[in-house]
């Protein structure tokens, strides 16, 4: 799967569970989440985020999700908060694991505090 300056996302139907495998996503732009905006289960391996905008979030804006990243590359993405990831103060769980994170600006993840 590839996605160059398009948002992947689902129609206005909430999805149970999500996985991105091997997907490069890049130049996306949003106001929350430049490239994915999670709100469920979703599980992002062995993808390379880059160059993404978002005021919240350049690559991912999690909010009252379960994310999982594994294997994946976040890099050259920006945002006001959050370069590559927005941990909304309501996300249920984040894990990464083996993941780069990259000159993402102006930091890589912002947690939001409770």
């Amino acid at each position: 799967m590839f996605a160059r300056s398009k948002k992947i996302a689902a129609s206005d139907e909430e999805l149970e569970y999500a996985i991105l495998d091997g997907c490069e996503i890049s130049g996306c732009q949003s106001a929350n989440g430049g490239a994915i905006y999670n709100r469920g289960m979703l599980t992002v391996s062995g993808s390379t985020l880059t160059g993404n905008t978002a005021k919240f979030g350049g690559a991912i804006f999690n909010w009252d999700g379960t994310l999982i990243l594994s294997e994946s590359t976040l890099q050259g993405n920006t945002a006001k908060y959050g370069g590559a990831l927005y941990l909304h103060k309501d996300s249920k769980k984040y894990e990464s694991n083996n993941c780069a994170f990259k000159n993402n600006k102006p930091d890589d993840v912002y947690k939001e505090k409770e």
